[in-house]
């Protein structure tokens, strides 16, 4: 069941109530897979928007030879400080950019697949795997 309609069972619902629900369910997969971060060292970075534009502008820097565009570490999720050097900060970056851009091709392609299902088996089939 779901709760978004409570009562009914999510594989009894007309086919656009169902989208609606599996529409919402996809949103709540994809904003927590961003909130969870990307894992490194036993924690994790933060790849929200402002994490993503301070990322892409050290890697500018670092890729553009600036060797202290990082300062020496990174600050993880649980606000302790990482120290690495220039190629590992490129390394780090470069990855946790790279997995914020799978989650939105995932939550993209996901929620065109749900636009354009057309039975409740397709619909029902959809797999959020962030």
């Amino acid at each position: 069941m779901t709760d978004i309609y409570p009562g009914m069972p999510l594989d009894e619902m007309p086919l656009d109530l169902m989208k609606d629900a599996r529409k919402r369910e996809l949103e709540d997969a994809y904003e927590s897979a961003i909130e969870r971060g990307h894992p490194y060292a036993g924690s994790f970075v933060q790849i929200d928007i402002d994490s993503m534009s301070r990322m892409t502008s050290v890697l500018s820097e670092l890729r553009a030879g600036n060797a202290h565009a990082h300062g020496g570490f990174w600050v993880l999720s649980d606000n302790s400080r990482v120290s690495m050097d220039e190629s590992e900060a490129t390394v780090l970056l470069s990855d946790a950019v790279a997995c914020r851009l799978d989650i939105d091709q995932h939550y993209f392609s996901s929620r065109e697949y749900l636009l354009e299902a057309d039975t409740v088996d397709k619909v029902m089939a959809l797999v959020f795997d962030f």
